[in-house]
């Protein structure tokens, strides 16, 4: 067979990757350059869908707030992009078909996630009003509500696509499922950290088990469908149905106009409830049960062996 300067190139190149792969310090290189490269191409597809959004939008003469159904279809569309992001990256990178986004079985996995996501976040915040710490004091038209459902779902799927898609899979790789979930939940929640206001070491903790919750949901059915849905639901229901800051954001708009009060411990203070003991509690419970389900299904992985 004949060979070219490129097809040397390659060969070469593909036996040093292999030399590389057999020390764990190689593993922990290899990884850590796959993750930037996969993080890199999804944002960068929604990047430039934002700029070529907002171009079109000025083009169109479109102002600050959008018609409520150019806000939803937009996030759809954004989500979408972020999808094919993720996609190029395993297609180009990682040469194999995208078995995390599998059509058999996805609209029971995600329906799945909208309900656990709903419930849980409904259970939590029912306990706080029992106990005084959130009150109702007007309501929005369901109108105003319906942009914030493809935006919970964009911001969703672009974290779960981020955390469990590339984070979680690719560190499972080499070194197992727990290291897996204990280094995309830490990523997790060092982002929320670092990126949202008013966090307590309280906080950080909360969002660490959330992190591992969705990470459990991810290793459960090894696709994206469930922890997507669940991260999505309990967002919209938080911010959109009941009004409450999401991850120590100011509170926007929502079906429900909302107020917490009482000792930080129960209402999370100026984080929001994601901040309250109830939430973790919550969050921790369902985490026990997830991790525990998807280890009877024999879906966690040891480390690689080395030859």
């Amino acid at each position: 067979m004949n060979t070219t300067p490129l097809t040397t190139f390659a060969r070469n190149s593909r036996t040093r990757i292999d030399a590389l792969e057999r020390t764990r310090i190689g593993e922990l290189v290899l990884t850590l350059g796959r993750i930037v490269a996969a993080i890199a191409m999804i944002l960068t597809a929604v990047v430039v869908y934002q700029a070529v959004g907002v171009a079109v939008f000025g083009f169109l003469g479109v102002g600050p707030t959008p018609p409520v159904a150019l806000q939803f279809v937009a996030g759809l569309v954004a989500t979408v992009v972020a999808v094919a992001g993720y996609v190029a990256y395993v297609h180009w990178v990682e040469s194999r078909g995208v078995s995390e986004f599998g059509r058999r079985g996805a609209v029971r996995e995600f329906a799945l996630g909208t309900v656990l996501g709903a419930a849980l976040f409904s259970t939590a915040i029912a306990i706080v009003w029992a106990a005084g710490g959130y009150t109702i004091t007007e309501t929005n038209s369901w109108q105003l509500v319906v942009p914030l459902i493809t935006g919970a779902l964009f911001f969703a799927t672009l974290e779960e696509l981020v955390y469990r898609g590339v984070v979680l899979r690719l560190v499972e790789l080499p070194f197992g499922t727990w290291a897996g979930l204990a280094v995309s939940a830490l990523a997790f929640a060092a982002f929320h950290v670092v990126a949202t206001p008013n966090v307590t070491l309280w906080t950080g903790l909360s969002v660490f088990l959330a992190g591992l919750l969705l990470g459990g949901a991810y290793v459960y059915t090894r696709r994206l469908w469930f922890p997507i849905a669940l991260h999505a639901a309990w967002n919209f229901v938080q911010g959109g149905v009941f009004g409450i800051a999401v991850s120590g954001d100011e509170a926007g708009l929502g079906l429900f106009v909302g107020t917490t009060s009482g000792p930080t411990w129960l209402s999370g203070g100026d984080y929001g409830l994601e901040g309250s003991a109830v939430v973790v509690g919550v969050v921790l419970l369902a985490t026990m049960v997830v991790l525990r389900q998807a280890r009877q299904r024999g879906h966690f992985r040891a480390p690689a062996r080395r030859s």
